[in-house]
């Protein structure tokens, strides 16, 4: 912030909603702007109650945006990574690839 404080947003599925209600704007097909980014931190803090303050006022004070530490730009509807990897689909036998069936992808 201006004043030198910092403050950490977690940003998550509640935000991106918000975000998307007041920009009228789809989060999965905008290429997304650090204005963009800005307002989802602004988001985060006010939901958290970290933060109180008009979207002016925290556009005034907030001067930098960054990702913080052990963030991964992870797809916000996948779940955290676990130590532990695990599967949420079955695997498929080798001869279902070839059935004609589409196969989903397992990222």
């Amino acid at each position: 912030m201006a004043d030198g404080t910092k403050h950490v947003a977690n940003v998550d599925g509640r935000d991106i909603r918000r975000w998307e209600v007041e920009t009228r704007k789809s989060f999965l097909s905008e290429d997304f702007s650090y204005s963009a980014l800005t307002d989802l931190a602004r988001l985060a803090l006010k939901r958290t109650g970290a933060l109180v303050m008009s979207k002016a006022d925290f556009d005034d004070a907030c001067v930098s945006v960054t990702e913080g530490a052990g963030s991964e730009s992870q797809d916000p509807t996948q779940t955290a990574p676990t130590e532990e990897p695990s599967s949420a689909l079955p695997s498929e036998p080798e001869s279902a690839s070839g059935s004609g069936k589409k196969l989903a992808k397992q990222r």
